[in-house]
């Protein structure tokens, strides 16, 4: 009878099931601290315990000795103990692939059919085949007349008009002040030199 899983994975599977986990210290101490801090329901009973154990188990085997998933391994459990759901198990499966193409794909004819994997894509690329469902950009520039312009250009800083600023204090001389000609002063005219 021809099996839905690798060999890896039944071995895997195998050593889980048979794994002495009333013996291995380090699990039975990190239980211990998930099922301390485990939901209690009315009564102090832990709610699930069950569940928090295989949780547990899943996670404790997957990180220290191999990782598998739990639904597969609940699927193996289940064929090992009922061989004749293993027809029902592979052709479920088979439907679940079917389903799950046509989700992916989308729901029928009308829509372009994607590539299935990104190796495909690059085998298309080499080929110099059609990719589906890729938009194609013609290689050109836009050829439309470009817009009018509404505004304005912006004036530069020495091409604005002057600014009115505050008026001048009374002690600072102007620049129609310094356009006439200074009275002579006798300050003024004391030579520097001479002291």
């Amino acid at each position: 009878m021809a099996s839905i899983f690798t060999l890896d994975d039944e071995a895997a599977f195998k050593q889980f099931s048979e794994y002495p986990w009333t013996t291995d210290k380090r699990f039975q101490e990190g239980l211990k601290s998930i099922l301390a801090t485990a939901p209690t329901d009315k009564d102090g009973n832990i709610a699930d315990k069950e569940a928090a154990l295989q949780k547990a188990k899943f996670f404790y085997f997957s990180k220290f000795v191999k990782a598998i998933k739990p639904e597969s391994y609940n699927s193996w459990k289940t064929l090992q103990t009922d061989p004749a759901r293993h027809s029902e198990l592979k052709s479920g499966t088979a439907l679940d692939s079917d389903t799950a193409d046509t989700a992916v794909n989308g729901s029928g004819k009308d829509e372009a059919q994607y590539p299935r994997s990104f190796q495909e894509i690059c085998e298309m690329v080499a080929r110099g085949e059609q990719v589906p469902g890729i938009k194609q950009i013609p290689n050109k520039l836009n050829e439309a007349a470009p817009s009018t312009s509404n505004l304005n250009p912006r004036k530069k800083p020495w091409e604005t008009g002057p600014t009115k600023t505050a008026e001048p204090a009374s002690d600072v001389p102007t620049q129609a002040s310094l356009d006439k000609p200074a009275e002579a002063t006798s300050e003024m005219l004391v030579d520097p030199t001479s002291e």
